[in-house]
């Protein structure tokens, strides 16, 4: 499995999955730095796999794409299950609609086939960067009931640290790539085994993104996990992790 993290993030985003899924793969995309990795140096723009020459590069989702594209044929890996979290997310169903014959399945975290981002947080993420984040985790996270506990203080200030991470000018062209991403009409032809799995209470991508993608999407499984928002995976780790492990047994 290779996990794609989402815009403004890093590979560290996956944190409480590793111990789950020791030998996967976590990547850090072009310009996101987590803290045992560092800022890839060639341009992926340069890319030297082989991909059609229609589908090179259309905008930042697809560079990413090339880039996730390029790291599994350089690693000689094959079976693969692409695991994207929001852009994430983009950048997986953009590399299924290519169907390499490495791929195996996806699971689609917190995403879907087009993604809009609010003109406020836009003109935070250009002229307030911590306010931008600020309000990133606020529509991220389900609110606490009554006064928050110690680990969701830390939760949330961890989060925090690790956005602010991310050089402004990379989330910001980040974000504008998601507000431009439309696979609307393409989804359809997606012909591996996907898990659409999404927090009920996610304000960012809200479930009934993901309940198109599995209208769309043949033979795909849907799981909507309560008390969890956009930052499904560390809300709900034990949960998350055992619904893609079940989908994993099931599938491959």
């Amino acid at each position: 499995m290779v996990f794609i993290h989402g815009a403004g993030s890093n590979a560290d985003f996956w944190y409480e999955q590793r111990a789950a899924f020791p030998n996967a793969h976590y990547l850090d995309l072009p310009g996101h730095m987590s803290r045992s990795g560092k800022y890839p140096t060639h341009d992926i723009e340069q890319s030297k796999i082989q991909t059609p020459a229609s589908e090179y590069p259309k905008s930042k989702i697809d560079s990413y794409a090339n880039f996730v594209a390029e790291y599994i044929e350089r690693e000689g890996l094959d079976g693969v299950v692409l695991n994207g979290h929001s852009m994430g997310g983009a950048i997986t169903l953009t590399l299924a609609l290519r169907r390499p014959s490495w791929l195996k399945a996806i699971v689609l975290t917190g995403t879907g086939a087009r993604l809009r981002v609010l003109s406020r947080l836009l003109e935070f993420l250009r002229e307030d960067y911590p306010a931008a984040v600020d309000l990133i985790l606020e529509e991220s996270f389900v609110p606490p009931q009554g006064k928050p506990t110690y680990a969701q203080r830390s939760l949330l200030n961890g989060t925090r640290r690790h956005m602010l991470r991310t050089p402004q000018e990379v989330t910001l062209a980040d974000y504008e790539a998601c507000d431009r991403f439309d696979l609307m009409e393409q989804v359809g032809l997606i012909n591996v085994p996907a898990l659409c799995i999404v927090g009920a209470q996610d304000q960012m991508t809200p479930p009934r993104y993901s309940e198109y993608l599995h209208s769309r999407i043949r033979g795909s499984r849907l799981e909507i996990i309560e008390g969890a928002g956009h930052m499904l995976p560390l809300e709900r780790a034990s949960e998350y992790n055992e619904r893609v492990e079940g989908f994993l047994l099931r599938e491959l």
